[in-house]
């Protein structure tokens, strides 16, 4: 490889954080330049206080903001100016082989351990929570599933050379029904069609996730995609659990999001608010726009 044996002579790196950091791009430029609801020094003290005495602040940046995972302007054009930015500087720099490096988006279990060690971010996650996984929205951010596919699957496939993982839940699917086997096939197509280079499923429900981790007995022998493999949910240390569990779960049949267990809420990266999902999941729930 050194003396030009090889054809392909690249190195990389994957990167951890993308949706939050999407994310956090969107709220400061909503709360600081658009809107104005605090200045960048403001906000600064907030994240250094984990957000104490700032719990208003905290709301807005959790409900209000632009979201990767939805059709908004500002989230759109934020994730692909930054997934063009970091291919245009990885390729920039030349290793050590004379070949180029290039990024990639799948995070193993390193979302998890790096998110325990990071403090708040202006997206409104609080200190020592996990980030994202992959090139997954945050949990309980993008609502819709067909928006989630399309803004994922929208992202420019050729500035994403090592690769990405998308993970999403799609709880209680019943493979003998021919309807339910149909909608899962069509959101596959939806995916690819817009672009999407990878994505992978647990079918487990929030529930039956949180009774795992409560009682190891209960399900010995239960097989979870992580991100970019599988494993025995009981062999995960308890951040990589609290992150599988937290997921965006999506109902097939509705295509939203499936409400988290209120009384479980401290799992989530927003805690103690519950996420952008939750009022909108109820509103449909109930009939509502």
């Amino acid at each position: 490889m050194i003396f030009g044996g090889a054809i392909y002579n690249s190195s990389g790196a994957t990167h951890v954080g993308f949706a939050d950091t999407v994310d956090s791009l969107n709220a400061i430029e909503k709360a600081v330049y658009i809107e104005k609801w605090c200045s960048f020094s403001e906000l600064i003290s907030a994240l250094k206080d984990d957000f104490k005495g700032n719990a208003k602040l905290h709301a807005r940046l959790v409900n209000r903001i632009p979201r990767y995972g939805t059709p908004d302007d500002i989230a759109v054009r934020n994730s692909h100016d930054l997934i063009k930015f970091l291919h245009d500087t990885y390729l920039a720099h030349e290793n050590y082989r004379g070949g180029r490096y290039k990024p990639a988006f799948w995070t193993m279990t390193n979302h998890a351990g790096q998110g325990k060690l990071a403090g708040s971010l202006p997206n409104g996650r609080r200190a020592g929570r996990t980030f994202a996984s992959g090139i997954t929205p945050v949990s309980q951010a993008a609502c819709r599933l067909d928006d989630c596919l399309r803004a994922v699957g929208g992202l420019d496939g050729l500035c994403i050379p090592g690769g990405e993982a998308l993970n999403l839940k799609y709880p209680g699917i019943d493979a003998r029904d021919p309807d339910e086997i149909d909608r899962f096939g069509s959101t596959l197509e939806t995916y690819f069609r817009t672009g999407g280079l990878h994505i992978q499923f647990n079918i487990m429900s929030y529930e039956m996730l949180i009774e795992a981790k409560r009682d190891k007995t209960k399900y010995p022998e239960l097989l979870v995609r992580v991100s970019g493999y599988s494993a025995y949910f009981n062999d995960l240390n308890e951040a990589m659990k609290d992150e599988i569990i937290t997921r965006t779960a999506y109902d097939l049949k509705k295509g939203t999001a499936v409400g988290f267990p209120e009384e479980h809420a401290p799992m989530l990266p927003f805690e103690p608010q519950r996420g952008p999902c939750v009022e909108k999941t109820e509103q449909i729930a109930e009939g509502g726009k």
